[in-house]
């Protein structure tokens, strides 16, 4: 038997901090540019919908240039195949649009769908928009978002997108061109939040297409469109000037992956990267300077340790689960590690949705000591704390902070730094980590959807 729990050790909260380049700015400014979504660690902004019937706003033709500092590449660009979320899904949040999406306040607004309504229990209707066409000159319609749900379900796709299993979608049935029904097998309270991850495709384009092309060439109806993606150097997109919200006001975006965080901040300072991410907060005074401005950014990931129960293993009983909370100080770590950037949390939904009454673990390394004795280990055991290096702001840091913690109560604990292509593809998504491992999780705003990420029986996605 084995399973994972994700409500686990130091749950924290961490900001993004990001430092936008002031010296080699487009026209709009880059703290209003959707480039900035990298940055911010939030899904990349849109312009507001259009009215129906409403005529596209006249704009001046896009222009400029913003090169944005990612700390990994891409693995893929076919969401269906992405184990995981950034860069990956900021750059399809770019190239593709999905039938809903949410605003700046979180809130879900239209967007390949203009309304949406519950016929019973178990069927969804959504009229579409008209006028749409994809990249490709392909119209948007009924059918393309048959076909991609179609796809997604599709054993041959080998889709890691969980959409469709979350939703328990059963099959999609077109009433007309512009009017489509997603059946599932039971009431699905969080359709409208998992659609605004799931992006439609152009069918004739993915259908004709070998997995390794559209894997590498994306299609969509968004804003940008995919120029070229030159493995761990750029990806870069240009302006849709067809897109139907009206053509964005940046000309290209270029994304950069630049692991190392001091090449991160060099680049910057050099005027080769626009916007740079997860700066480490003890840098984040160093560069704000007169052509610079520092932002720290409160998204939605929680950054935490997770459990990896096996049959027989230490972990499989909750008093050393318990003991491994108290063992760790995890206030003490924020405060050292990041700066006053960092919140504690405790609970894996978002504070609106959390009940105030919840309280954290206390410091107390006597009562850790105590249930680990009550466990049957008094002595303490030893153990390996898995962790990404450069994923997250000072995750290597942070396992090992957490590693001395544990030591300190008699489990000895010994981290595993890895490169987060390893972490994330070869052992996260097979489910092979160590009996503890480091994680970011983001939800989307829904306390159901968050709920989810604590039951061991759904898949995970790495973020």
């Amino acid at each position: 038997m084995s399973k994972w729990l994700h409500l686990l050790i130091a749950i924290a909260f961490i900001a993004s901090l990001a430092v936008v380049s002031c010296q080699s700015a487009p026209a709009t400014p880059a703290a209003s540019s959707p480039a900035k979504s990298e940055a911010a660690k939030a899904e990349a902004p849109k312009s507001e919908p259009a009215k129906a019937g409403a005529p596209k706003p006249a704009a001046a033709a896009p222009s400029g240039k913003v090169v944005i500092a990612t700390t990994v590449d891409a693995n893929t660009l076919d969401f269906m195949r992405m184990n995981t979320v950034n860069p990956e899904w900021v750059l399809a949040s770019h190239i593709f649009d999905s039938l809903v999406w949410r605003d700046e306040n979180m809130k879900i607004q239209p967007d390949l769908a203009e309304s949406w309504k519950l016929i019973n229990d178990t069927t969804w209707e959504f009229k579409l928009r008209k006028g749409v066409k994809f990249q490709d000159g392909e119209p948007f319609n009924a059918a393309a978002v048959k076909f991609t749900f179609d796809r997604a379900m599709d054993p041959a796709t080998k889709s890691t997108d969980q959409v469709v299993k979350f939703v328990g979608l059963d099959r999609v049935e077109i009433v007309d061109d512009y009017t489509v029904r997603l059946i599932t097998k039971a009431p699905a309270p969080t359709m409208l939040t998992r659609l605004s991850i799931f992006w439609i495709l152009p069918p004739k384009y993915y259908s004709e297409n070998s997995p390794e092309v559209v894997a590498s060439k994306p299609v969509g109806s968004g804003p940008w469109k995919f120029v070229e993606w030159v493995k761990n150097d750029h990806i870069t997109l240009e302006a849709n000037t067809e897109y139907w919200k009206g053509a964005p006001s940046i000309k290209t975006l270029v994304f950069r992956p630049i692991p190392e965080v001091g090449t991160r901040i060099a680049e910057l300072k050099s005027g080769g990267v626009d916007i740079a991410p997860t700066i480490p907060p003890d840098q984040a005074k160093s560069v704000e300077t007169a052509t610079t401005r520092l932002e720290g950014i409160e998204g939605g990931r929680r950054v935490f340790i997770g459990f990896h129960v096996t049959k027989g293993s230490p972990m499989e009983d909750k008093r050393v689960r318990q003991a491994l909370n108290y063992a760790v100080d995890v206030d003490a770590i924020a405060k050292a590690l990041l700066g006053g950037y960092g919140k504690r949390r405790f609970t894996a939904v978002m504070p609106a949705d959390a009940d105030p009454a919840l309280k954290p673990y206390t410091y107390d390394p006597a009562k850790a000591k105590q249930l680990l004795a009550e466990a049957g280990y008094p002595n303490g055991f030893e153990t390996v704390l898995d962790s990404p290096m450069g994923r997250y702001v000072k995750d290597k840091e942070v396992a090992q902070a957490v590693a001395d913690y544990l030591t300190k109560v008699g489990v000895k604990t010994t981290v595993k730094p890895l490169d987060w292509a390893t972490y994330a593809g070869q052992m996260l998504m097979a489910r092979k980590t160590d009996p503890l491992f480091l994680l970011g999780w983001s939800g989307l705003f829904d306390p159901v959807v968050d709920m989810g990420a604590i039951d061991h029986e759904q898949a995970l996605n790495p973020t």
